[in-house]
This record gives C-alpha cells, sequence and structure tokens, in this order.
C-alpha cells in the first residue's frame, strides 16, 4: 500500500502480486488496485508501454508461482482449493455478512410457513444452513445462490468506489478504499468464514 500512495507502481504491483499468491483472501483488492493503477500510472504517451510493464510484472509472479502446477497438471487441483465452491455458499461456521442473514431469513421462512401450515419446506430439518457441517446446504424457500451470484455482488457494492478511483484516483484515498473493498468481498463473498 506504501509503495501504491508513493506512487511506485511497479514495485506494488510486484508486492500486492506476491501477497496474493501468498493469500488468495487478498484478491478482492484487485479490481481496485487495475482500476487505480489503470487510472494513475497507465496513462499518457507512456500508457501502453506502462500497461505492458504493469502486465509483465504481475504475469511473472503468477508464471514463477503457479507455473510448477499447471507444467505438473495440477493447476485444477490447487484452483479447487482455493475456490472451494463445493463447500457451499456458507462456511460451517458463519460469517456475520449478508449470506448469514440470507440463511436466517430462510430459516425464519420455513418456521412462518410451518407456523401457518402453508406446507412450503415442510421436510426440512430444523437445523438445516446451520449444523456446523462442511458442504453445500440449500435453502428451502429463498433461491440458491451460485458464485456467479455472489461474484457480481462482490463487483456491484464496489462499484462507488472503483468508479471514484477512475475518475479521481488520490493516493490519500487509497487506504480507506482498500477497507472498503475488502468489506465487500467479505459481506458478499462465497463460502466467507471468520478470518
Amino acid at each position: 500500500v506504501e509503495a501504491l500512495q508513493r506512487d511506485n507502481h511497479l514495485v506494488s504491483a510486484l508486492l500486492f502480486s506476491i501477497l496474493v499468491n501468498m493469500k488468495h483472501l487478498f484478491a478482492y483488492m484487485a479490481p481496485y488496485y487495475f482500476v487505480y493503477m489503470l487510472r494513475r500510472y497507465c496513462v499518457g504517451p507512456k500508457a501502453m508501454q506502462r500497461f505492458c510493464m504493469l502486465g509483465g510484472v504481475v504475469i511473472s509472479v503468477f508464471a514463477l508461482s503457479m507455473g510448477p502446477f499447471v507444467y505438473l497438471g495440477q493447476i485444477g487441483q490447487v484452483m479447487g482449493r482455493l475456490f472451494p465452491f463445493g463447500r457451499g455458499l456458507c462456511h460451517a461456521y458463519w460469517a456475520p455478512n449478508f449470506w448469514a442473514l440470507y440463511s436466517l431469513a430462510d430459516k425464519v421462512l420455513v418456521k412462518a410457513s410451518r407456523i401457518l401450515g402453508l406446507g412450503i419446506g415442510a421436510n426440512v430439518d430444523a437445523g438445516h444452513l446451520a449444523g456446523g457441517i462442511v458442504g453445500v446446504a440449500n435453502f428451502a424457500i429463498l433461491p440458491q445462490v451460485s458464485p456467479t451470484a455472489t461474484v457480481i455482488c462482490v463487483l456491484l457494492s464496489m462499484m462507488p468506489c472503483l468508479v471514484r478511483a477512475w475518475s479521481n484516483p488520490k493516493p490519500k484515498n487509497i487506504l480507506r478504499d482498500i477497507a472498503y473493498v475488502n468489506l465487500c468481498g467479505y459481506m458478499f463473498g462465497y463460502h466467507v468464514h471468520e478470518k
């Protein structure tokens, strides 16, 4: 972040790429980094050259990190561990985010349906969605939420920050903006837990 605030974009791209490769949780910041650096660094007569230099730094880090897995044919397993869509929308121990409220709303609707005798969700266990078991849990009444839907929600919630970074990229806003985009990832991300 300090390198980005000091307009040292190539060092910032290098450090951020390493950070994402060490802990993929920080990938939520990538849209902001991309927009900010594109508007702040990749401008003027050398815009394309600068864009290629940034891309070269990022691609080099990812090639060094992921290259051996690609070479050994193991990249699918790595991606499956990094993005555990088979584990379900909510972690076994819920994070206090939007999807926890969505799950609670489904539980309340099931209970209300039983009380009102509507028969919707009648065959659902009382502890559904909160059994502490890792796996895909289906909602009884509310629509199921796909990983794609969560990505859309995350990006839409980031839009005010991304638009401001595009229209007015200022170093003084970086820390606040990064905190905001991380919060967006936490609130609407897929399989988020207490980390």
